[in-house]
C-alpha cells in the first residue's frame, strides 16, 4: 500500500470513528455532516469523497460489525450448526438492541431508497458467505447434517432481515435478540 493509500484509509477511518461517536452521542437524526467533519478536522468534501451520505456509513458499520459477529461466533470453535445459528442469532439480537437507532435509521433508508436495495443485495452475499461458514462448522465437524448450506444460509438472511424490519417498523417493541434466537429455534426445528 503506497503512502497516499494509507493516509487515504486513515482519513476514512478517522471520518468513521468520529460519525459512530457522534451518532452515539447525539443520535443520528441530531448529528449532521457538519459535526462531523469539524469534530474530525476534515472539510466536508473530504467526507462525501468516503461516504455519499450518512445512509452509507451507517450501512458499512453494520456490514463490518455483522462480519465481525460472525468472526466471532466461529472462533467459538466446533459447536453442531445449530448451536452455531443460535449463537449468531442471539449476537446479532444484541448488536441491533446496543445500535438500536443506527439499525433504525438504515432500515427506513432501505424502505425510501431503492439503491440501498441494491446495496443490501450486495451485502447480503457476503453475508451470505459468513453465515454459511457458521453453519458449516457444524457440518464441518460431522455434528449436522445440512446438505445444501448456501440454501439455508440465505433462508436465515432472510428472517433476520424480515425480523429487524418487523422490529423498526414496532419501535423495538420486543427484544430483538430473544426473537431472533426463537425463530432459529423454530428454524432449526423445521430443518
Amino acid at each position: 500500500m503506497s503512502l497516499r493509500e494509507k493516509q487515504k484509509t486513515q482519513v476514512r477511518d478517522l471520518i468513521f470513528q468520529t460519525a459512530l461517536k457522534l451518532y452515539r452521542e447525539q443520535g443520528v437524526s441530531g448529528t449532521t455532516i457538519d459535526q462531523i467533519t469539524q469534530e474530525a478536522g476534515v472539510a466536508k468534501g473530504t467526507f462525501f469523497n468516503h461516504f455519499p451520505t450518512k445512509g452509507d456509513m451507517i450501512s458499512e458499520f453494520i456490514k463490518i460489525e455483522t462480519d465481525r459477529i460472525a468472526e466471532e461466533t466461529l472462533s467459538l470453535g466446533p459447536r453442531t450448526g445449530k448451536e452455531s445459528m443460535l449463537a449468531f442469532a442471539r449476537r446479532l439480537g444484541e448488536f441491533g438492541e446496543k445500535n438500536r437507532e443506527l439499525v433504525q435509521h438504515l432500515s427506513l433508508l432501505r424502505d425510501r431508497h431503492p439503491r440501498f436495495i441494491d446495496g443490501e443485495i450486495e451485502e447480503n452475499a457476503g453475508l451470505m458467505g459468513k453465515v454459511a461458514a457458521v453453519i458449516g462448522q457444524g457440518v464441518n465437524s460431522k455434528s449436522a447434517g445440512y446438505s445444501k448450506v448456501e440454501t439455508l444460509a440465505g433462508t436465515i438472511i432472510a428472517m433476520v432481515t424480515g425480523t429487524v424490519h418487523e422490529w423498526h417498523l414496532s419501535e423495538a417493541s420486543f427484544k430483538l435478540p430473544h426473537v431472533l434466537v426463537e425463530r432459529m429455534g423454530l428454524m432449526n426445528r423445521l430443518i
